[in-house]
Protein backbone atom coordinates (compact mmCIF):
# COMPACT_ATOMS: atom_id res chain seq x y z
CA UNK A 1 0.00 0.00 0.00
CA UNK A 2 1.12 3.37 -0.76
CA UNK A 3 2.44 6.03 1.65
CA UNK A 4 -0.47 8.07 2.81
CA UNK A 5 -3.18 5.77 1.12
CA UNK A 6 -4.96 4.79 4.58
CA UNK A 7 -5.63 8.69 5.42
CA UNK A 8 -6.80 9.14 1.96
CA UNK A 9 -9.41 6.61 2.14
CA UNK A 10 -9.82 7.95 5.80
CA UNK A 11 -10.77 11.12 4.30
CA UNK A 12 -12.99 10.26 1.52
CA UNK A 13 -14.95 8.01 4.07
CA UNK A 14 -15.40 11.07 6.20
CA UNK A 15 -16.10 13.25 2.73
CA UNK A 16 -18.73 10.93 2.33
CA UNK A 17 -20.59 10.37 5.28
CA UNK A 18 -21.33 14.21 5.54
CA UNK A 19 -22.81 14.62 2.14
CA UNK A 20 -25.27 11.48 3.60
CA UNK A 21 -25.37 13.26 6.69
CA UNK A 22 -26.67 16.43 5.27
CA UNK A 23 -28.91 14.35 2.59
CA UNK A 24 -30.63 12.80 5.40
CA UNK A 25 -30.86 15.69 7.89
CA UNK A 26 -32.17 18.56 5.51
CA UNK A 27 -34.24 15.62 3.93
CA UNK A 28 -36.01 14.77 6.87
CA UNK A 29 -36.35 18.72 8.08
CA UNK A 30 -38.28 19.00 4.42
CA UNK A 31 -40.67 16.10 5.57
CA UNK A 32 -41.48 17.89 8.75
CA UNK A 33 -39.18 15.47 10.84
CA UNK A 34 -37.04 17.36 13.18
CA UNK A 35 -33.50 16.56 13.66
CA UNK A 36 -32.57 15.98 17.35
CA UNK A 37 -28.80 17.75 15.95
CA UNK A 38 -27.81 19.39 12.70
CA UNK A 39 -24.85 17.65 13.10
CA UNK A 40 -24.16 14.44 14.69
CA UNK A 41 -20.51 13.68 16.08
CA UNK A 42 -20.64 9.98 15.60
CA UNK A 43 -21.70 7.05 14.03
CA UNK A 44 -24.24 7.07 10.79
CA UNK A 45 -27.39 7.86 12.59
CA UNK A 46 -29.72 10.49 13.03
CA UNK A 47 -32.39 10.60 15.73
CA UNK A 48 -35.56 12.77 15.03
CA UNK A 49 -38.94 13.29 16.31
CA UNK A 50 -42.14 12.53 15.04
CA UNK A 51 -44.19 14.95 16.98
CA UNK A 52 -45.45 17.45 13.64
CA UNK A 53 -45.94 14.61 11.77
CA UNK A 54 -49.67 13.95 11.21
CA UNK A 55 -52.19 11.60 12.79
CA UNK A 56 -50.57 8.07 13.77
CA UNK A 57 -47.68 8.77 12.49
CA UNK A 58 -46.29 10.92 15.43
CA UNK A 59 -45.96 7.22 17.13
CA UNK A 60 -42.98 5.54 16.29
CA UNK A 61 -44.35 1.98 16.20
CA UNK A 62 -46.74 3.00 13.75
CA UNK A 63 -44.89 5.02 11.62
CA UNK A 64 -42.17 1.94 11.46
CA UNK A 65 -45.20 -0.22 10.07
CA UNK A 66 -46.24 2.46 7.62
CA UNK A 67 -42.55 2.99 6.43
CA UNK A 68 -42.11 -0.79 6.27
CA UNK A 69 -45.07 -1.00 3.48
CA UNK A 70 -42.78 1.38 1.64
CA UNK A 71 -39.92 -1.37 1.98
CA UNK A 72 -38.43 1.39 4.36
CA UNK A 73 -37.33 0.35 8.19
CA UNK A 74 -36.80 2.82 10.90
CA UNK A 75 -35.85 2.37 14.21
CA UNK A 76 -38.51 3.50 17.08
CA UNK A 77 -36.35 5.22 19.81
CA UNK A 78 -38.26 2.92 22.58
CA UNK A 79 -35.75 0.33 21.15
CA UNK A 80 -32.96 1.99 23.14
CA UNK A 81 -34.61 2.65 26.51
CA UNK A 82 -33.23 1.83 29.76
CA UNK A 83 -35.99 0.70 30.99
CA UNK A 84 -37.43 -1.94 28.69
CA UNK A 85 -40.48 -3.23 28.57
CA UNK A 86 -42.22 0.02 28.93
CA UNK A 87 -42.23 -0.19 32.59
CA UNK A 88 -42.67 3.75 34.02
CA UNK A 89 -45.36 5.23 35.51
CA UNK A 90 -45.19 7.95 33.22
CA UNK A 91 -45.87 8.75 29.28
CA UNK A 92 -43.81 7.02 27.41
CA UNK A 93 -40.31 9.59 26.41
CA UNK A 94 -39.35 7.75 23.31
CA UNK A 95 -42.62 7.62 21.67
CA UNK A 96 -42.15 10.32 19.00
CA UNK A 97 -38.43 9.54 18.45
CA UNK A 98 -37.04 7.53 15.65
CA UNK A 99 -33.45 6.40 14.49
CA UNK A 100 -32.40 7.17 10.91
CA UNK A 101 -29.31 5.47 9.17
CA UNK A 102 -27.19 7.18 6.71
CA UNK A 103 -25.14 4.57 6.25
CA UNK A 104 -26.46 3.16 2.92
CA UNK A 105 -25.49 4.61 -0.51
CA UNK A 106 -26.98 7.94 -1.99
CA UNK A 107 -29.18 6.34 -3.75
CA UNK A 108 -31.16 4.78 -1.21
CA UNK A 109 -31.25 7.44 0.58
CA UNK A 110 -32.93 9.43 -1.42
CA UNK A 111 -35.05 6.28 -2.42
CA UNK A 112 -36.23 6.10 1.19
CA UNK A 113 -36.59 10.01 1.70
CA UNK A 114 -38.92 9.53 -1.17
CA UNK A 115 -40.78 6.91 0.24
CA UNK A 116 -41.05 9.02 3.51
CA UNK A 117 -42.98 11.36 1.74
CA UNK A 118 -45.54 9.12 0.07
CA UNK A 119 -46.15 7.77 3.99
CA UNK A 120 -46.54 11.49 4.96
CA UNK A 121 -48.87 12.33 1.90
CA UNK A 122 -50.89 9.77 2.14
CA UNK A 123 -51.80 10.42 5.58
CA UNK A 124 -52.19 13.70 4.92
CA UNK A 125 -54.37 12.82 2.48
CA UNK A 126 -56.74 10.38 4.04
CA UNK A 127 -57.22 13.87 6.97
Amino acid sequence: MAEGHAEAELLATRREFAVKRRMMIEGLEALGIKTAVKAPLGTFYVWASLEDLPGDLADADKFFYACLKKKVITVPGHFFDIHPYRARPTVEPYRHWVRFSYGPDRETIRRALSRIGEVIAEAKARR
